[in-house]
């Protein structure tokens, strides 16, 4: 019996040991570290416009295309993982809506046009690291160049507008400092107004709605 209690307990011992080693061997990736990368995506919108010219509204949908570089630094404190990121990015996030009756863009030859042409942010993140895949939230400020076209003098704008922008993503670490990313981001777009002669026309935006992939090398 004492013997083969001996051999349980060394059994035991065993596995605990090899199990403490294989929990060591998973974590194996360090998030921390300066990174920088490329990334793009597609984006969305809306715009509602409206005039206190007769009371002219209309309802401006947006989408297109989205890419930049983007740099960053995390720092790993056990699984948790905190860091900062700016991205950089130039757009091609536009709509166009026919003149038409009732229409803000009712004078306009030929339409409404409006788009989002660049998007700055820099932001906070805050992940979970499971070894080499890191899903996280991030927030921060937004910055984004809006032009509209609406063929009509001085009330045309093109000029940038503050925000903020948040969201989530998920990393997945690859060899030789390389990381995989998957990320949906909400920017903000500060309303645009603009008044000649006593008639205001006012852009209200809901927002762009990102989703973008990239590619990251950690130094």
């Amino acid at each position: 019996m004492k013997k083969i209690l001996c051999a349980l307990a060394v059994s035991l011992a065993s596995l605990q040991a090899a199990s403490a080693a294989d929990m060591q061997m998973e974590m194996t990736h360090d998030w921390s570290g300066i990174y920088a990368g490329l990334s793009a995506g597609y984006g969305f919108g809306n715009v509602d416009q409206s005039s206190t010219f007769g009371g002219l509204r209309n309802s401006l949908d947006m989408s297109g295309a989205i890419g930049g570089v983007v740099v960053g630094y995390n720092y790993q404190s056990n699984n948790f993982v905190f860091g900062v990121e700016a991205d950089a990015s130039l757009a091609n996030i536009e709509g166009s809506s026919a003149a038409a009756a009732g229409k803000t863009c009712f004078v306009a030859t030929p339409n409404c046009h409006q788009e989002v042409n660049a998007l700055l942010t820099a932001r906070a993140r805050v992940g979970v690291a499971f070894d080499s895949i890191m899903p996280y939230v991030t927030g921060g400020l937004a910055l984004a160049h809006v032009k509209k076209d609406r063929n009509v003098a001085g009330f045309d704008y093109d000029n940038w507008s503050t925000g903020f922008a948040v969201g989530a993503g998920v990393d997945y670490a690859l060899k030789d400092g390389f990381s995989l990313r998957a990320e949906y981001l909400y920017a903000s777009i500060e309303d645009q107004k603009v008044t000649i002669g006593g008639v205001t026309n006012t852009d209200k935006f809901d927002g762009l709605n990102i989703f973008r992939v990239g590619l990251t090398k950690s130094f």
